[in-house]
């Protein structure tokens, strides 16, 4: 049986290298997805905005290099670019008012049919889309 594809933005997979609000949920999700219960799906962008979130709270190269290697460890389900991918995330971008990046997750969401979690007030409020706080 194949598992429930859920996606998560930056916000999200963040918490799982600091203590936030709601990261016990953020956490929740990575043992599901390491348990088989879900398969998280990313936009290859996802690796860099989690570093630059990190970054830019101060973490240490040491706890940037662990993170990245414990990302690659994840085994999600990683989307590549495509034309159509982005096409779709410009017209997103466009109707909703988000930025190319916060698009891209969205998009991706789409073309899976998939949820997609985000710690972001402004992005739950999307479509399809879900509070982490609600998960």
């Amino acid at each position: 049986m194949e598992r429930q594809k859920k996606v998560l933005d930056a916000s999200v997979i963040t918490k799982w290298f600091t203590t936030e609000e709601n990261t016990d949920k953020a956490i929740a999700l990575r043992e599901a997805h390491k348990n088989g219960e879900i398969l998280i799906v990313v936009p290859e962008l996802l690796f860099a905005e989690v570093l630059n979130s990190l970054r830019y709270k101060k973490s240490h190269e040491h706890l940037l290099e662990e993170t990245n290697k414990a990302l690659w460890e994840m085994e999600f389900e990683i989307i590549g670019m495509t034309e159509s991918l982005l096409m779709n995330a410009i017209l997103l971008a466009q109707k909703h008012n988000l930025t190319m990046y916060d698009a891209l997750y969205v998009s991706v969401a789409h073309f899976h049919g998939a949820p997609f979690i985000t710690a972001d007030a402004d992005l739950a409020k999307l479509p399809n889309s879900i509070s982490l706080e609600k998960t």
